[in-house]
């Protein structure tokens, strides 16, 4: 399933510094599985798409903050990718159709999630041994 594709990595590279090309990879088979258009499974938002928000939200946050247990510098590097590289197009658009969803903009809190991630950030990095960069 999509969330079990993304939540295999999410962990391993946000919590413990494994090398962010796995997320990458992980959200290049996710929307390699997606429809040219709208959600997971069509036009309507379904569970799968409800799955997968949070694992996107979060990862977005991290990244743009650059709050993971990944070196300084590689978050906002991986989020640049995801914003700008063109193999990474269906993955925007099914993204931000999510983003736009009103049930999104009332539940997501990035705040919170900066927040508790920012303070966890600096031991997750002590924890481990700087990692080559993108």
């Amino acid at each position: 399933t999509v969330s079990n594709t993304i939540g295999t990595t999410f962990s391993p590279v946000l919590l413990r510094g494994e090398p962010v090309e796995k997320v990458l990879a992980s959200i290049e088979k996710i929307q390699s599985r997606l429809p040219p258009a709208g959600y997971a499974v069509g036009p309507e938002f379904t569970t799968a798409d409800a799955a997968v928000a949070p694992f996107f939200a979060r990862l977005e946050v991290i990244l743009e903050e650059d709050i993971g247990a990944f070196d300084v510098g590689v978050g906002p590097k991986t989020f640049e990718i995801l914003n700008t590289d063109p193999k990474f197009a269906r993955y925007r658009k099914y993204f931000s159709d999510i983003k736009a969803r009103e049930s999104f903009k009332k539940t997501f809190d990035r705040e919170s999630i900066r927040a508790r991630w920012a303070q966890r950030s600096a031991s997750l990095r002590a924890q481990r041994q700087p990692q080559a960069a993108l």
